[in-house]
């Protein structure tokens, strides 16, 4: 009984991905195959450091590509992009990992910290052998129901394992040497889709811009390699974190503006979104190491 009460308040081991799949591909030398999912801004800021990850542990990579299944050799590790996609709300990720277990089926796939509810039955239902990082509580509970334990992780949203002293975010820094480390304002970015919080009141004196709107991550097609290409990649990051940078206050919905703000010093101010996304990271990632920055609002 005390066992069982003492792991009810022990707290889940966090485990960085790219560690574990540079262990993993090590161990079973494994190929990796990387797959984006369609999205946007803040989208393209988990794909920029999920290259960065790899590239820094020496992962070698091939981008997915609509013949991925007849370049298979059967040691590949199927490698999905995190976010906010894997939800009943939208289906990219979920078609993809029907194409994969129709294609290759029995494959070894890898989804990057993600949040997810309401799609343990199809997971389930899936012929792979899926190891998933959660990027917050609610979501390992989720996925527990689904998956066998020890293929289920407790992890961060994969953009806070960025590294901004990159030589690719060279524009960000220049204009921070600009700046000289002035900036005045608010900026307003409330999502304007079916995602955006409940309780905050966009007024016309807000300005209101949806920076994640602004440019998307270049791929229309799940199997894209379009939503891929490095260099645009680090392009619209760069655009991302030169947009923020002149302003003092940023308030959004929008989960990566926020994040992208906190990795650049700003004060956020962070409203949920829709369906809990935000506060759940909040509460796993964020409210230790940037309490002094974030404040949350439900």
């Amino acid at each position: 009984m005390f066992a069982k009460v003492r792991k009810m308040f022990e707290k889940e081991e966090i485990v960085n991905p790219f560690d574990w799949i540079k262990s993993k591909v090590t161990q079973e030398d494994l190929d990796v195959v990387l797959f984006g999912s369609p999205g946007n801004l803040g989208d393209t800021l988990i794909v920029a450091a999920t290259i960065q990850c790899l590239e820094n542990r020496d992962i070698a990579y091939r981008v997915g590509s609509e013949q991925y299944d007849s370049e298979a050799k059967g040691n590949e590790l199927y490698v999905i992009m995190g976010g906010g996609n894997y939800i009943p709300l939208y289906n990219s990720v979920k078609s993809l990992l029907e194409h994969l277990a129709r294609k290759v089926p029995g494959a070894k796939v890898v989804i990057l910290p993600s949040s997810s509810f309401g799609m343990e039955k199809h997971l389930k239902s899936l012929d792979l052998e899926i190891y998933f990082f959660c990027r917050e509580q609610e979501t390992l509970k989720s996925i527990n129901k689904a998956l066998p334990k020890q293929n289920v992780f407790l992890s961060h949203d994969a953009a806070l394992y960025i590294d901004l002293q990159d030589a690719k975010f060279k524009g960000m820094r220049n204009l921070r040497k600009v700046l000289k480390g002035k900036s005045c304002g608010t900026l307003y970015a409330i999502r304007e889709d079916r995602e955006k919080t409940e309780n905050f009141k966009v007024e016309k004196h807000h300005k209101n811009i949806d920076v994640s709107s602004l440019r998307t991550n270049r791929g229309a097609a799940v199997l894209s390699k379009h939503a891929i290409i490095k260099d645009l990649v680090f392009e619209d990051v760069n655009f991302m974190f030169m947009y923020l940078l002149p302003f003092d206050e940023i308030v959004s919905d929008r989960l990566h503006v926020c994040i992208a703000g906190l990795l650049l010093g700003k004060k956020v101010t962070m409203y949920d979104n829709s369906y809990g996304k935000l506060s759940n990271v909040y509460k796993n990632s964020l409210v230790d190491k940037y309490k002094d920055n974030i404040d949350l609002k439900l």
